[in-house]
């Protein structure tokens, strides 16, 4: 087989420096079933490619000559041929796969995207190149894949363990009281009510609140059917459409097309070359913060506010070009809203029942709506220069249409961002610093790494910062433990099967990241903290046994910003202070208000 392989490659014109196109092959078919490849799809296959160095030798050369002009059958057949020899290469004990012809024809998106995945590191590795294909890259590929509309690809089945498996059963679950079914216990502490269900009866739980039932899906399988297979099965659930009300029709709220025109929008404005531009303003906000911290030597101070101060003034700063932070009506305004979209966005009881402070809650969105609109009017006037998402925004343009977004979608966009970026980030970057004080061996590691970028000028990551992948193994591994999002909500809209298990419609379907990256079956000692778990080139044993950012098509949007923005914070705090945990403190968790720590983080703040 290997052989074939290597014939196939001679007749297609791809040599050892060229390899690695292969991966986009399966994409470039794709993209010509319909008759044309759109400019976009071409745009977005080709940056995905170098993004990845998929195009080194001749390999611009032979994806530009697959872009402009369709395969003849008969090079189409010989290139499936090599597809197959590949993709047996990677068959062996446990393998869903057996080739590469039925998964180029009948593949789910997963399935497509990981065939993508998988050749373009076999294609390497022939030739003694073994770096894998990592989180970014797969990311990547997902995005091309949605761009394509590559959704179920035709696929029938809608059982994970597939078709003729037994009747289709309900879930088990817990009777709950008459009237009020589980809500008592799910509002008292919805994460610790989630565990037990998962730990008691099993992957596939069913529940009632009143007025909904609801199904917590525990298993990685049960994530990829629901988010990357059959993601237009499942919509966002009542609570993302209750903050429509409030925050309008954006990325966050949308569906369907409407959601898909969107994200061709202001895609860019996220992108990998947008981000790498503000690593700069980044770093003054983190320095203005730090130097306040100088003055705190010796002292204990609430970490956990100080990075909300933090991440507020960076994301006005990117979002706006304005300083956020010492406006305190603004402050105030985003705080309160930060408050009531954290739950909404994190918790089962999203959008089930009425809370008591929706009021305070329209009152600071309007608040700072008049802020937005009046930003927006002015820089309007002003035209673009700042470089900052808002300018990016108003310039975006629908490839396909070229219609610019209207002044009420760039205010839905730029709350939603200030509101569910600022906050995440913050969270996520608080339980790092706790989990580094918690472990100083990673601690003085990653500390070393900073140091040795900083002497040797390193300015190989994005827009000219230092690569530290430690840093970015600590932040994974965090990710990991203390996911800002620990329930992602969905609504099943239609009758569907999983685990052989009968998902009504109109079902509120449940993922939990904490539940999914504590799988013993797939993380080794999973409550351990462990960042060389995700050294370069490891494996998960299911792509969606780690989703910190969802996955599929509506996996956010901002995670290279996001990633970007914690790097450059750990590594300004961790190169100037250590930060210890307060003698006798203990954080706690509020599950209920986006992971924050309820006691916030008392830390003892030292010179590094």
């Amino acid at each position: 087989m290997l052989g074939d392989a290597w014939t196939a490659m001679a007749e297609l014109g791809i040599d050892r420096g060229s390899a690695r196109v292969l991966g986009l092959l399966p994409l470039v078919y794709v993209a010509w079933v319909h008759g044309r490849v759109q400019d976009r799809e071409r745009r977005l296959i080709v940056d995905v490619a170098r993004r990845n160095g998929w195009l080194a030798g001749r390999g611009p050369e032979i994806l530009e000559g697959w872009l402009r002009q369709a395969p003849s059958p008969e090079y189409l057949q010989r290139g499936l041929e090599l597809l197959g020899a590949l993709a047996a290469q990677q068959s062996g004990p446990g393998s869903e796969r057996t080739g590469a012809f039925p998964a180029v024809r009948t593949a789910s998106l997963r399935g497509l995207v990981q065939l993508c995945a998988d050749l373009a590191r076999t294609a390497g590795s022939h030739f003694g190149d073994a770096e894998a294909i990592g989180f970014e890259a797969e990311a990547a590929l997902e995005d091309i894949a949605e761009a394509l509309g590559l959704d179920d690809l035709g696929q029938r089945d809608t059982d994970v363990d597939g078709p003729g498996g037994p009747a289709p059963k309900q879930p088990p679950g817990p009777e709950g009281h008459l009237l009020l079914g589980c809500m008592p216990e799910l509002a008292r502490d919805p994460l610790a009510f989630l565990i037990g269900l998962h730990r008691h009866y099993g992957d596939i739980v069913r529940f009632q609140v009143p007025g909904h039932t609801l199904v917590l899906l525990a298993r990685p399988e049960h994530a990829a059917h629901v988010l990357v297979d059959h993601p237009r099965r499942y919509p966002r659930s009542a609570g993302y459409r209750r903050l429509s009300e409030a925050f309008g029709q954006g990325l966050l709220t949308s569906e369907g097309e409407q959601w898909r025109q969107l994200r061709r929008r202001t895609q860019p404005a996220y992108g990998h070359e947008r981000v790498g531009g503000y690593g700069a303003a980044i770093t003054a906000e983190i320095e203005r913060a730090l130097a306040r911290w100088d003055k705190c030597v010796g002292q204990d101070i609430d970490v956990a506010d100080e990075l909300m101060k933090l991440t507020l003034a960076i994301t006005g700063r990117l979002m706006l070009g304005i300083d956020l932070a010492s406006d305190d009506e603004a402050a105030r305004s985003v705080g309160l809203a930060i408050r009531f979209a954290s739950r909404h966005l994190s918790s089962p009881l999203a959008g089930l029942l009425p809370t008591p402070d929706r009021s305070a809650f329209l009152t600071a969105v309007a608040d700072f709506d008049a802020l937005l609109t009046t930003l927006v009017a002015e820089r309007r006037r002003e035209g673009a220069g700042r470089r900052d998402v808002l300018d990016m925004l108003l310039a975006a343009r629908d490839e396909d249409t070229g219609l610019e977004l209207t002044d009420e979608q760039v205010r839905s966009e730029l709350l939603t961002f200030l509101v569910a970026a600022h906050e995440t980030t913050s969270v996520a970057l608080t339980w790092a610093l706790y989990l580094l004080s918690k472990y100083p061996a990673a601690a003085r590691r990653a500390r070393a790494e900073i140091a040795a970028a900083r002497r040797s000028g390193d300015a190989s990551g994005p827009g000219g910062t230092p690569r530290l992948p430690f840093v970015d193994m600590v932040l994974e591994e965090s990710l990991r433990l203390y996911p800002p999002i620990y329930a992602l909500a969905r609504e099943a809209a239609g009758d569907d099967l999983v685990g052989g298990f009968a998902i009504a419609s109109g079902t509120v379907v449940l993922l939990s990241p904490w539940i999914l990256h504590r799988l013993p079956d797939v993380w080794p000692n999973p409550e351990g903290f462990d960042p060389e778990r995700f050294v370069a080139g490891t494996a998960l044993l299911h792509k969606c046994a780690y989703v910190p950012f969802a996955g599929g098509p509506r996996k956010c949007v901002g995670q290279p910003l996001a990633m970007l923005e914690m790097r450059l914070v750990l590594a300004g705090v961790l190169s100037r202070f250590h930060l210890d945990l307060a003698p006798s403190f203990e954080p706690g968790l509020e599950s209920s208000a986006g992971m924050r720590p309820r006691n916030g983080m008392k830390m003892t703040v030292r010179r590094a």
